[in-house]
């Protein structure tokens, strides 16, 4: 099967990014393993935008670029090399650098520079058209050999995720819970977040949430599982929920219900009960949205032996504890899901696709978000975001899981490249300056000031650090739930390495700043 390999060209002079792209292409069609896309960019910015957006195999960087606006410092395009390196889906990336036309480095400095930013290959010489074809040989005979089975995140799936996403809306009177199911639709599909197959995520909302279409689908669900044994499986449902207390039963309550015949119209916590146990997937888990403040079924409902609720504990028969089954519910008993003023989702969804998004997960090398950090997250951020009233999500069923198994892909965050303040204006005489380690074009006052802002920064970012450090141990002291234990422990521990690495860059940078005065 011909392999595409996507090429990111960035230099600032068109001619030699058309060189260098025709070249590209004429390797192509000589070698019939791989069909080439050539992208190029002129600028940092623009390259930092194609970059946030883009997926490359490899990328080709001239370290002096024009900015558009004049804030990038010199030798702008090392900065990429910064930004490359911090992005997970960029580590099987080749990165090359070239120096067209300027005077050659030493040698020293070209391993001082490749090592620093770790790159694949440096190219400085002067450049002559004819010897193109030779360095692109070069670069496609590096990547065959060390990156052909590039594992780049944007071709990886969480191929094993299956979910059915349920926000009943009952035309227009609820429509955060549409908004719930949709987004969370979004994510879940998006290659670059939760990265489930599209196919395997089904939505219903509105009309099309009935109770008889709901049990469809879940039977539909089932079906499908049966030919995965490793299996994930999310059933979401965002809508109104009640207890009867007649029969000390729970049920939801679909799109297109009567209060009349509200048991024979909705869903028994029975009912889907027997509906879950028949999906035979390796993890399950049921996020339950339900007694929502404000709520129009709770007028409803008034001189009824029915009150609004969110499921009680225990309540769904037959989910046996610890066997990779969960039932989460977006808050206790008599406590309201709220839907805070101007907000298109509920509290509970909002977090919930906040650290399906990234936030507050731990660095890690981890390729997936785990139950247990989403977890984390909810029961830390879901009564932080209400502030005046209690709203506490719980585990209404598996609360003896012992597995801190994968729930999806770790999500490929964009950071912002560190870029020095104060910068002094370009000229064409700062950017044929040499290369120092140190100091990449600055003078030594500029210098000075780099290092302080910079030292300024770390030192606000050790201060959060302990703050949240302090945060967690006390938390760990006063914790009544041992599921939150290890990841208590793993974000402690990972933080605590953190403070190490910037207590280590704090010294050095109070040393090269004394050095520079």
């Amino acid at each position: 099967m011909c392999e595409t390999i996507k090429i990111l060209i960035i230099e600032s002079q068109a001619n030699w990014r058309a060189v260098f792209s025709k070249g590209f292409h004429r390797y192509e069609k000589s070698n019939k393993f791989c069909s080439i896309v050539t992208h190029d960019s002129a600028s940092y910015e623009d390259a930092m935008y194609k970059l946030e957006n883009e997926n490359y195999n490899i990328i080709l960087v001239n370290d002096v670029l024009e900015s558009i606006n004049n804030k990038i410092p010199e030798y702008e395009g090392l900065y990429i090399f910064d930004y490359l390196n911090q992005e997970s889906n960029f580590k099987n990336t080749l990165k090359i650098l070239i120096k067209i036309n300027q005077s050659v480095m030493p040698e020293d400095n070209i391993k001082t520079y490749q090592e620093k930013y770790c790159l694949d290959y440096v190219y400085i010489q002067a450049i002559q058209t004819p010897i193109i074809k030779n360095i692109i040989d070069d670069i496609m005979v590096l990547y065959k050999t060390r990156f052909q089975a590039n594992n780049m995140r944007s071709m990886n799936q969480f191929k094993n995720g299956y979910a059915l996403l349920i926000g009943v809306g009952y035309n227009d009177t609820l429509t955060a819970t549409v908004n719930d199911a949709n987004n969370l639709h979004d994510v879940l599909i998006n290659p670059k977040f939760a990265a489930y197959p599209q196919q395997q995520v089904q939505v219903l909302t509105e009309e099309a949430s009935t109770k008889n279409n709901i049990l469809v689908e879940l039977d539909a669900l089932a079906d499908k599982v049966k030919k995965n044994p490793e299996a994930t499986v999310w059933i979401y449902y965002s809508g109104h929920g009640f207890f009867c207390e007649e029969t000390r039963k729970y049920f939801l309550v679909p799109y297109g219900y009567s209060v009349q015949q509200l048991k024979e119209d909705s869903i028994s916590s029975k009912n889907l009960s027997e509906k879950i146990g028949a999906i035979q997937a390796k993890k399950l888990i049921v996020w339950l949205d339900c007694c929502h403040a404000g709520g129009m079924l709770s007028k409803e409902l008034d001189g009824l032996p029915f009150h609004e609720s969110p499921p009680p504990k225990g309540i769904f028969e037959g989910l046996d504890s610890g066997s990779g089954r969960v039932v989460i519910a977006s808050c206790k008993e008599n406590q309201k899901s709220y839907i805070l003023p101007e907000a298109t989702n509920s509290v509970f969804t909002t977090c919930l696709l906040e650290v399906l998004q990234g936030q507050g997960l731990p660095d890690s090398d981890d390729e997936y978000i785990r139950f247990f950090q989403v977890m984390s997250y909810l029961y830390e951020k879901v009564p932080e975001l209400v502030k005046t009233k209690p709203q506490n999500p719980i585990l209404v069923s598996g609360e003896g899981i012992d597995d801190n198994f994968a729930v999806c892909c770790r999500p490929k965050l964009r950071r912002v490249t560190s870029e020095p303040s104060n910068r002094a204006p370009q000229t064409e005489t700062k950017r044929e300056a040499n290369f120092e380690t140190n100091k990449i074009g600055t003078t030594s006052d500029s210098l000075s000031q780099i290092l302080k802002k910079q030292l300024q920064d770390l030192c606000s970012q050790l201060s959060l650090l302990n703050q949240k450090i302090g945060k967690l141990e006390r938390a760990k002291i006063i914790n009544a739930n041992p599921l939150l234990d290890f990841d208590i422990e793993q974000n402690i521990s990972k933080l605590k390495e953190d403070r190490k690495s910037l207590e280590i860059e704090i010294e050095d940078l109070n040393r090269r700043l004394s050095e520079s005065r």
